[in-house]
């Protein structure tokens, strides 16, 4: 039950980050990963575009019931001010945010592959690399009160 809950506590405090601090990330990403698809896929603009912003409302609206469905309503855990936990380094949070919306854009390039002419282990590798390279513009974009 502790790692339920430790889990849960990390899932919900790198949400209200997302949604928070890291709200630039979204948009960052979503540019980023954009301009990977039309150099790197050779997509046009508007295919760029789609593809980008929906891998990341995909990642977002995932991430969103995860956090908060699944673990607040379903297991019952909810984020409590008054327990102060463990806090770690701005720039670890910045990158497990990362990770986290990586995984789930390389799932959701994975899905729409099914039936089509597409390699989504191509599109999972620019997805980790947009992710990667934005988490660190949000940490480097952090107020240095937090940094």
């Amino acid at each position: 039950m502790k790692v339920l809950y430790a889990l849960s506590q990390f899932l919900i405090s790198e949400w209200i980050f997302s949604v928070t601090l890291a709200l630039g990330h979204i948009l960052i990403n979503s540019l980023l990963l954009t301009f990977l698809l039309v150099m790197i896929e050779k997509r046009s603009l508007l295919q760029g575009l789609f593809l980008a912003f929906g891998a990341q409302l995909f990642a977002t609206g995932a991430f969103t019931l995860i956090a908060r469905f699944f673990l607040g309503v379903l297991c019952g855990v909810t984020f409590s001010p008054e327990e102060v936990p463990t806090l770690i380094h701005p720039f670890w949070t910045s990158f497990l945010l990362g990770v986290i919306y990586a995984g789930l854009q390389s799932f959701f390039f994975y899905m729409i592959s099914w039936g089509q002419q597409i390699a989504p282990q191509r599109y999972a590798l620019l997805c980790v690399v947009s992710n990667l390279i934005t988490a660190l513009l949000v940490y480097w974009l952090l107020p240095t009160t937090i940094g």
